[in-house]
């Protein structure tokens, strides 16, 4: 094994800066906050997880954001866009960059998609401890970062499809990624800046 400073993993390769967002507020994000606060097991949705929209109020943050980064000076914006292609994520890359001409139309691509929760889709955590007992237990015992939902992901499944995009981006590109994740329900799309 060759000798090598300690220190932080090699970045090389990746991309230069990198921009999260995530996406503004859906319809999907409403019935999880009804659904907590009505203690049922399963949230209230028309669509399919990926088929999920925004809301009215998810569109007005996701064209807040496009006037945010419409103050941004030319050579700081995104020369590459990366959008999950669930609804939600694309719609808000959509909304976002649609005043935003110096910055290219965004790729969509799988790898920035929201975990995949399996069997689990569309249930609340009561709901998982309720219909999945065993299931809440074994989560409990290996932690939530290594434990894999039946038919889902776990979050070292969702690391490596990530680790795997960026190392595709194109070295020296400032990138932005617009996708989801489902622990963090906020009601406004967060951007994350990083240079490398």
């Amino acid at each position: 094994m060759p000798d090598r400073p300690p220190g932080p993993p090699s970045t090389e390769g990746w991309p230069s800066e990198l921009v999260l967002v995530r996406h503004g507020q859906s319809v999907g994000n409403l019935a999880a906050e009804a659904a907590g606060s009505h203690g049922v097991d399963r949230l209230d949705l028309e669509h399919r997880d990926p088929d999920t929209p925004l809301s009215d109020t998810g569109e007005v943050q996701a064209r807040a954001l496009g006037r945010h980064l419409a103050t941004w000076p030319t050579e700081r914006l995104p020369e590459v866009v990366i959008a999950s292609p669930y609804t939600r994520a694309a719609a808000t890359a959509d909304h976002a960059l649609a005043d935003v001409s110096a910055v290219p139309a965004p790729v969509h691509d799988e790898r920035v998609r929201e975990r995949d929760l399996g069997l689990f889709d569309g249930l609340t955590s009561s709901g998982i401890r309720e219909l999945h007992p065993d299931e809440a237990r074994r989560r409990e015992s290996m932690g939530k970062f290594y434990y894999r939902p039946p038919g889902g992901e776990s979050w070292v499944d969702v690391v490596l499809r990530v680790r795997g995009l960026l190392l595709t981006c194109a070295p020296t590109a400032r990138t932005a990624a617009c996708g989801s994740s489902p622990t963090r329900r906020s009601s406004w799309p967060s951007a994350t800046s990083s240079r490398g």
